[in-house]
Order: C-alpha cells, then structure tokens, then sequence
C-alpha cells in the first residue's frame, strides 16, 4: 500500500530541489544522525500534517530515541511468563492509534506507556517486538545483538579499517568514496552508524 505524506518544510517553506535547500540521508548521516532517529523524528508526527525540520526538532527526536533504547535495553530477560491479557490489551491500543487514522505518534505513545507500565519483562519484550513490525526502529534487535567483542577479530579489524578509511575520505570530502565505502560494507549485511560519539556498526 502506498500513500502521499505531507511535505517536508524548512522554516523557509518546502523542500525542493529548485530552491536547491532539501536534505538526504547522507546529509543527515553527515551531521551525526542515524536513519532510525530521523524515522523516530517523522513518526512522532502525523502523516497529514506538514512536518517542519530543523536541527533543534531532531536533536529533540535524537534524545527521546536514545532515552528509548536506553530503557529498552535495560529490560532483563527473565523466567517471567507472557501475560496474555496484558498483551491483548496493550495490543489492542496499540492496533487503535493506527486505526485512528494511522496515528503513528500515539502508537509511540502505547509504546512508551509499556515501558513505564508494572507489567512483566516478559509480556514487555513481546509487546516491543510485535510494535515493532510495524514502527521498524530496529527495536527487536536489542534482544538478538551479539556484541562487537563476539564478532571474528579479522572481521571487526576489516571493519574498524574501512571505518578509518571512510572518515578520511570524508575529511578529505571526497562523499562519493565514503559512500562507495558504506555500500561496500551493507553489501556484506554490516551497518555503519555515525553518532555524535564516533562510527558505530551493526552486523545484520
């Protein structure tokens, strides 16, 4: 199913390549903002309504996303079992906001009231994972990830050298090179992440 959202505007109106001020991927990867807190940053808001950008407004989106995986990842994986009537209930909620006329922002909110709600680690995960096949924050992969220090040691040194390389050819502004390095890297299922702190990765 496809649809038309409403523009995406600059304080100084929309975006168009004619007025040559328009934004990419890339350029928000430039500047330290992952693909996954820009989508975090458009769901927030409704489909129908014109969204506004600037860096104040992502920086807002960068910190709750952040608060977001911080929480997530500091729900313990216990011996609890899945309570299915709290499931069916935050479920239903959650199926509700997108009934509303796919009302991403308050299905984020649902999220948020799981995170702060008394029930169980159990019944938590599972909500975050069955939520998140429809938001793709990459949420359930906080339960799957093998940390970096599990990953070959001649794969992580080929990894933190085409990081290296691909900093270098940014320096240098050669962004075709840098690019070429990334796709390079996605071709073989790894991720790079630019954060404020520094090129993170994530083997798929």
């Amino acid at each position: 199913t496809w649809f038309h959202v409403e523009h995406l505007n600059t304080k100084n109106g929309k975006m168009s390549k004619s007025s040559g001020e328009f934004l990419t991927l890339t350029r928000l990867n430039e500047m330290g903002y992952s693909p996954m807190v820009y989508k975090f940053f458009c769901l927030q808001s409704h489909y129908r309504k014109q969204l506004v950008f600037s860096e104040e407004g992502l920086d807002s989106a960068k910190s709750a996303f952040e608060k977001l995986i911080k929480r997530i990842k500091g729900i313990a994986i216990d011996e609890s079992i899945l309570d299915q009537e709290q499931f069916d209930q935050y479920r239903k909620k959650f199926d509700d906001a997108l009934c509303n006329d796919i009302n991403t922002s308050l299905a984020i909110t649902v999220l948020f009231d799981v995170l702060k709600s008394d029930i169980n680690n159990a019944t938590k995960i599972a909500l975050i994972k069955d939520f998140d096949t429809v938001l793709a924050l990459d949420l359930t992969e906080l339960f799957n990830q093998e940390e970096s220090e599990d990953v070959d040691s001649d794969l992580k040194a080929y990894i933190e050298e085409m990081i290296a390389k691909r900093k270098q050819a940014k320096l240098d502004k050669n962004y075709a090179l840098a690019d070429e390095i990334r796709n390079e890297l996605l071709s073989k299922n790894i991720e790079l992440i630019d954060t404020k702190d520094g090129t993170q990765y994530k083997i798929k």
